[in-house]
């Protein structure tokens, strides 16, 4: 089967005919639609897939298509003029051997070695996972590497649950990625295999120039902001220092109320009158808010009015007491 048949589309058909054939047929015949299927199905669906990409990378080339064209005439010359006695075709490619243990199992090539790859996808309560152990050659293993991170980087951090897990994955994707580096380049077996690509997979671009490793940048750098932000600092509890009671005879240890007393000064009391001014920082009775010579213009906070008695020289002076500090 030519590659125009295995697309569905004539020798003369368009670019734009051939590349939306091809899409119609990825859309049908991609793995990544199938996988809830048996593992049977899955490998009919990648060997399919293989086919059809291959064709579409020959014919969407206008230079390959012009060699590929050459070629088919060169075949259709050569089976006009042959004998009726032609040899045996090939065996079909579900006849072809499997890989060994030491050639990749998407390509053929050789050294490979067997890694385990995964892909975490975060659904918010629960997550799902995809990939498992497989062989690969250099060029498959870091195409897959590369796209398996990158999709979950991308994918595998919504949810509670698949955040942590998701950290195990990336961790166990690098470790795989250390030892394909170490592999040489692929080299193509000369017997044809039955695997899903006919030659290895380019590795495609680093993950520095896709966008998942950006999106996990950005998104433990915010969470980094969010656990190291100071916490807001917690007023002290301011107390009252001020004792309002009636102090003892010990404590009255400054001097008579008929001293000039000041605004701002705390007074005593004994035997129901004020007869002391003391200080605040002890037991006081209460504290003097305003000097006046009119009862009514007192503040509002005042709870006590003392007037100084004739002898004193300010006479006719009241003090307006406040017991609230």
């Amino acid at each position: 089967m030519s590659f125009y048949e295995q697309l569905g589309v004539n020798r003369s058909a368009s670019e734009e005919s051939i590349r939306t054939a091809y899409r119609a047929l990825a859309r049908r015949h991609h793995p990544d639609l199938h996988g809830h299927a048996s593992p049977k199905i899955q490998a009919a669906k990648s060997r399919k897939m293989a086919e059809i990409s291959e064709a579409y990378e020959v014919l969407s080339n206008p230079r390959s298509r012009a060699e590929y064209d050459r070629e088919l005439e060169r075949q259709t010359s050569s089976q006009s003029s042959s004998s009726s006695r032609t040899p045996p075709p090939p065996p079909p490619p579900h006849q072809w051997p499997r890989p060994t243990k030491v050639q990749c199992e998407y390509c053929g090539s050789e050294p490979a070695r067997r890694v385990h790859l995964r892909r975490n996808v975060g659904l918010l309560f629960s997550r799902r996972r995809y990939g498992g152990d497989v062989t690969l050659c250099r060029s498959c293993g870091l195409a897959l590497f590369r796209q398996f991170q990158n999709s979950t980087m991308i994918k595998g951090w919504w949810g509670p649950i698949s955040f942590f897990i998701n950290i195990g994955c990336i961790l166990g994707n690098a470790a795989s990625w250390i030892r394909i580096l170490n592999l040489d380049e692929p080299s193509r077996s000369s017997s044809p295999l039955d695997v899903p690509f006919s030659r290895p997979m380019p590795p495609g671009p680093v993950l520095f120039r896709r966008a998942g490793i950006w999106i996990t940048v950005v998104l433990l750098f915010f969470l980094a902001r969010q656990f190291d932000a100071p916490n807001p600092p917690i007023p002290p509890v301011v107390t009252s220092s001020t004792v309002f009671s009636q102090p003892t005879p010990d404590s009255l240890i400054s001097r008579p109320i008929t001293a000039s007393p000041e605004v701002g000064e705390c007074v005593a009391r004994r035997h129901g009158t004020v007869d002391r001014i003391v200080d605040c920082s002890g037991p006081h009775y209460a504290m003097i808010v305003k000097l006046t010579l009119a009862r009514q213009d007192c503040p509002d906070l005042t709870n006590d009015i003392f007037e100084e008695p004739f002898a004193s020289p300010r006479s006719g002076w009241i003090l307006c007491l406040s017991k609230i500090r």
